[in-house]
């Protein structure tokens, strides 16, 4: 039986832009993907929908209404979504790396057991979130408010929170690692059996904080403000289990 070899090259030059520019215009008559009647483009509007599982990378959805969305184990790696608003979304084991979410307005979402890496989140509206058991690494939240946010037993590593408000948080049991805290307002805030380690503490406010069995090892903390803080003797709270 004769064979037959195939010589496959790679178009360049006039053919190759030929070739891009089809492709190119392919794509726009296309239009965006649409996923459970939600159009994802920039500043659509899909309150409620269900993105659920979504495949969701790259994407470009800047100021996006996703308020009260699905988007429960949702692949988000590199989507654009600065300026987005995401009040109330499902985003439980969603995977957040490098995603910009710059200014986004994400005010009693759920991101428990949420993968966050190298994310934007600058200036971030988190009041009210749950980042129960999240794991965030290398994500910028200076500015961020995170005002009553629970991160019970969230791994912190390598993550910029300076100046982020955190008031009335809840830290219990949380694992913070190399992170900076500069100007980080955190009073009234539960750090129980939380460990703090190789952080910057410089002139945050941990007044009234809680900081019960907490263990600090290797970390600043220059015009720490530390008036009133808490080591109580109530019985611990649990430690849960990451279901």
């Amino acid at each position: 039986m004769q064979r037959f070899k195939a010589d496959f090259k790679p178009l360049t030059g006039r053919a190759g832009l030929v070739l891009l520019a089809i492709l190119t215009t392919q794509a726009a008559i296309a239009g965006p993907r649409t996923i459970n009647g939600c159009r994802l483009e920039p500043q659509t509007s899909c309150p409620g929908a269900n993105l659920a599982g979504a495949n969701l990378a790259g994407l470009n959805l800047r100021s996006a209404n996703l308020n009260g969305a699905n988007l429960r184990g949702a692949n988000l790696t590199g989507t654009n979504l600065p300026d987005a608003k995401l009040g109330g979304a499902i985003l439980v084991k969603s995977i957040l790396a490098n995603t910009n979410l710059g200014g986004a307005r994400l005010t009693g979402a759920n991101l428990q057991s949420a993968v966050i890496s190298g994310a934007q989140l600058k200036d971030a509206k988190l009041q009210n979130a749950n980042l129960k058991f999240a794991a965030i690494s290398g994500v910028n939240l200076h500015g961020a408010n995170l005002n009553a946010a629970i991160l019970k037993q969230a791994i912190i590593t390598g993550t910029k929170l300076d100046r982020a408000q955190m008031s009335a948080a809840n830290l219990q049991y949380a694992q913070i690692t190399g992170s900076s805290l500069y100007l980080a307002k955190a009073d009234n805030a539960d750090f129980y059996g939380a460990t703090i380690q190789g952080c910057v503490l410089d002139s945050a406010d941990f007044k009234y904080t809680d900081l019960t069995r907490v263990s600090i090892s290797s970390s600043s903390g220059k015009a720490l403000k530390l008036r009133g803080f808490r080591q109580g003797t109530a019985p611990p709270p649990p430690i849960e289990v990451n279901k």
